[in-house]
Formats: structure tokens, C-alpha cells, sequence
């Protein structure tokens, strides 16, 4: 990590998974209110089948409970927006970038819940309004994202990857 003073240079990024958002469901490392228990797709799931509201641990299940107006499962993806957008903007204010794009199935899975998300997140975030989006690519991210991954070596170096393969042909 670079201090460049108001914006932060970070080569890389460790997960959130146990990034502290105020919860108080138990983590599986023992501490209470990590991200993943509290916003992921499994937690949101197994809170939904555990009270009752789906009968199986399936998000397109809940989506499609709260995408036909069940008050409950609207609440359950409207509180978990809630943390998305705190989230984000912690992220946001330790790194301070120009722009700020929101991906993953848990911004693009329930559209309807994006408002509070970007109210969450400029609520949250110290920093002055700035540029947020959230990922044209919807449902398709993660394999848009394992593409990119692919691709990485060709970018990265495309001279070296061709006389590598004529090394090898």
C-alpha cells in the first residue's frame, strides 16, 4: 500500500470476508458481525430458510419471493443493502479513489434494492459525493471477472506470451 496522501495505492486486496459490519451473528472465526455472515448470499439464505420464509437455500428462491412484493424478503435484501453500502464506503474511504464501481450478484441480484445501496453508501462514505455505478455485466460478473483472469497473461505481457508459445510450437 502507497499513502499518495488523499488517495491510497493498493496493489492488492485481501477478502472482506471478516470486515466488521456491526452484526451480531457469530462468525465461523469466532468473532460477531463479519461480512460474509451478515451480507453474503449463504447468510441471507439461511436466515430466510431458518425463519420460515423459503423452504430451500436458494437466492433465486428469496429474489423471487421480494421481486413479487413479500414485505419480509424486500426487508431482508433492503437491510443487507444497508450494510453493502456502509461497506463499500469504508472500503472507499481508506482508498480513496476517483470512481467507485460496486459488483457481484449481491448488487445486481435484487435491482430493486440499489437505491439503498448508493443511499447507504454516500451516507456512509466521509468523503466528498463522488462517482458510483454499480457493474453493467448483472448475473454474468463472475464469469466476465474468471475471463478477465484468463486473458491477464496476454495483456500483461503479449510479446513474451507469443515467443513463449513459438518456443514451444
Amino acid at each position: 500500500m502507497i499513502d499518495k496522501g488523499e488517495q491510497t495505492e493498493v496493489g492488492t486486496v485481501n477478502s472482506l470476508e471478516h470486515y466488521p459490519t456491526g452484526g451480531s451473528v457469530r462468525c465461523k472465526c469466532g468473532r460477531t458481525g463479519c461480512f460474509e455472515v451478515t451480507a453474503s448470499d449463504h447468510a441471507l439464505v439461511a436466515r430466510a430458510v431458518d425463519i420460515g420464509l423459503i423452504d430451500a437455500p436458494r437466492m433465486r428462491l428469496l429474489q423471487a419471493k421480494a421481486a413479487a412484493g413479500d414485505a419480509q424478503a424486500t426487508r431482508m435484501f433492503v437491510e443487507r443493502a444497508e450494510v453493502l453500502g456502509r461497506v463499500a464506503a469504508g472500503v472507499r474511504d481508506m482508498t480513496g479513489p476517483d470512481r467507485t464501481v460496486l459488483v457481484g450478484q449481491a448488487f445486481t441480484g435484487f435491482p430493486a434494492a440499489l437505491t439503498d445501496v448508493i443511499a447507504s453508501f454516500e451516507r456512509s462514505s466521509s468523503m466528498p459525493p463522488g462517482s458510483v455505478s454499480v457493474t453493467r455485466f448483472g448475473d454474468d460478473i463472475q464469469a466476465v471477472a474468471a475471463c478477465a483472469l484468463a486473458v491477464g497473461p496476454v495483456y500483461d505481457d503479449p510479446v513474451g506470451l507469443v515467443t513463449a508459445w513459438e518456443a514451444t510450437g
